[in-house]
C-alpha cells in the first residue's frame, strides 16, 4: 500500500494491527496532503477529539464541531464555537449522549 500511495487502506491496516505510531504518521501525512477526509478518519481512528473539532471548524461544520466538543468535554472549544454559532444566529445543538466513549484502535 505504501508503494501505490493508497493511504486510506494503509491507515486501516495500521488501525487493525494496532500500530499507533504509524497511524499518527498517517495523520501528519494527511495534514501535509491537505486531505480533509483522510485527516478526519485518522483522527477518528486515534480517538483524537481535539483534532476532529479543529478540522470540523476548518471545513465550516460549526454545529457538528460544537456537538463533538460538548459531547467529549472540550468546554473551552465548545464555548468558543457556541459564540460563533450565536453570532451567526444559529441555535446550539445539544450533545447526543451523556456518557460518550472514545473510539480507540486495538492494541496488540
Amino acid at each position: 500500500y505504501q508503494r501505490t500511495k493508497d493511504f486510506e487502506k494503509l491507515s486501516f491496516l495500521y488501525l487493525i494491527t494496532g500500530n499507533i505510531e504509524k497511524l499518527r504518521k498517517m495523520l501528519k501525512i494527511a495534514e501535509m496532503r491537505a486531505d480533509k477526509m483522510s485527516r478526519f478518519h485518522n483522527a477518528l481512528y486515534l480517538g483524537d477529539v481535539a483534532d476532529r473539532v479543529a478540522l470540523l471548524q476548518e471545513v465550516g461544520q460549526l454545529p457538528l464541531a460544537y456537538m463533538t466538543a460538548a459531547t467529549f468535554g472540550l468546554t473551552e472549544a465548545a464555548e468558543a464555537i457556541g459564540a460563533q454559532l450565536a453570532a451567526a444566529g444559529l441555535p446550539l445543538p445539544s450533545p447526543l449522549s451523556h456518557a460518550p466513549r472514545l473510539l480507540y484502535p486495538p492494541l496488540p
